[in-house]
């Protein structure tokens, strides 16, 4: 896989994050199967892509907590989660503490920024 379909395909999530994403969308959009592509950015990037972009909007979410003044369901749905209560729960799982208590607290984010690729080319 070239280089340059993994980066679009990283695009596409950040300028997305807050749509519905699956496998086959961003698959789509990298020129890939989404059974190849999956297994490719497994490899690339260490872990599932589908985890990925939870991570990402996790984090995006964490920085909207501690710079704003959002309210917390507003987050959510801006982070691409359905309700409050789904993104509450799994934002407790990954930062192991609930949204409003991670505001509180003001801590920065411990984070999974955005990635791009630099290497001449992903594994085919």
């Amino acid at each position: 896989m070239e280089l340059a379909a993994m980066n679009r395909a990283l695009t596409y999530i950040e300028d997305h994050l807050g749509a519905p994403l699956t496998v086959k969308t961003i698959a789509q959009v990298a020129g890939y199967s989404p059974f190849h592509f999956d297994r490719v950015f497994r490899y690339a990037l260490g872990e599932p892509l589908m985890a990925y972009v939870r991570k990402r909007r996790l984090t995006e979410a964490a920085g909207l907590l501690v710079e704003t003044d959002m309210r917390i369901i507003d987050i959510a749905v801006q982070v691409g989660f359905a309700s409050q209560q789904a993104f509450s729960t799994t934002f407790a799982k990954y930062f192991e503490m609930p949204p409003g208590r991670f505001r509180k607290q003001g801590l920065r984010r411990s984070l999974l920024e955005k990635k791009a690729l630099t290497l001449d080319a992903v594994p085919a």
